[in-house]
């Protein structure tokens, strides 16, 4: 999410005061809810979508996605409080 890479834009800062990110497409037909998820000191791990068909995604769905979203994000940030662990490549025998 480049609200959370630096940018500054003013919609950028509303994502950021408000938590997540809700995106309307015309052309699809479809609503998508994002928050980031982050490490206790605020860095960027990555982000959670849900998207749905705008004509079945109304107003009182995206409120529960959001709060639900937010749940999973509190979850993962609980998970991993300094970000994820990088992998290890395997070594073939």
């Amino acid at each position: 999410m480049l609200a959370y890479t630096g940018n500054n834009s003013t919609r950028s800062k509303e994502i950021r005061k408000e938590g997540f990110s809700i995106e309307y497409s015309s052309d699809a037909f479809t609503v998508s809810i994002s928050v980031p998820v982050l490490t206790k000191e605020g860095g960027l791990i990555g982000a959670l979508v849900v998207s749905g068909l705008s004509s079945r995604f109304a107003d009182k769905s995206q409120k529960r996605a959001i709060g639900l979203l937010k749940e999973a994000q509190e979850q993962l940030t609980a998970i991993y409080p300094t970000g994820m662990p990088s992998s290890k490549s395997k070594q073939r025998r």
